[in-house]
């Protein structure tokens, strides 16, 4: 169940951090998960490998997509999922785990929900302690991406306007001196 929270859990944080969330919330959720989808599917499409099933003969739906990537067949593959290297579930297991960081209860459910997630990711979803390790980084450089990227969006819409509003404060304060000053 764990190892399948990947798939329901961005619904639910999108909609609660649309709803209850701090500001910019979403945002930066959202930055992080496309950045860390992009650079995994880079990375798996560049280095496609075989997961420790194929070492120990257990099928997968895999296998066939692999073997055609790896002999650089042209034809049209079918989609089964992102494989082994890297692991974008531990990617999403750390960008939805410091998505609720902020309040302590919510944080504790989705670290503990997160880290059987990341558990689950070697039996389950056929991974390497390597993979495990890549995806963990990817998701940690995607949240810093999103975060710098969410405070630089913060400062570039919300400095401006209150400069804005503190100058046409200045500006109405200046010509309502200059009317009370030209009375007699």
């Amino acid at each position: 169940m764990a190892y399948e929270s990947n798939v329901y859990q961005p619904f639910l944080l999108v909609l609660a951090f649309a709803l209850f969330g701090p500001r910019g919330r979403n945002r930066e959720f959202l930055i992080a998960s496309a950045l860390a989808a992009l650079v995994t599917v880079a990375i798996a499409a560049a280095l496609p490998a075989f997961g420790p099933n194929k070492i120990y003969g257990i099928a997968s739906g895999w296998d066939s997509i692999l073997e055609a990537l790896r002999v650089g067949s042209h034809r049209p593959l079918h989609y089964v999922g992102i494989v082994t290297f890297p692991s974008f579930h531990a990617s999403m297991a750390l960008i939805l785990t410091t998505s609720v960081r902020g309040n302590r209860y919510t944080m504790a459910a989705a670290s503990i929900v997160n880290g059987l997630m990341l558990i689950a990711t070697v039996p389950i979803g056929y991974h390497y302690l390597v993979d495990i390790i890549a995806g963990c980084a990817i998701g940690a450089g995607s949240v810093y991406v999103a975060m710098r990227s969410s405070e630089a969006y913060l400062a570039v819409s919300v400095v401006p306007r209150a400069a804005q509003a503190t100058q046409s404060e200045y500006v109405v304060a200046k010509t309502s001196r200059r009317t009370l000053s030209s009375k007699p």
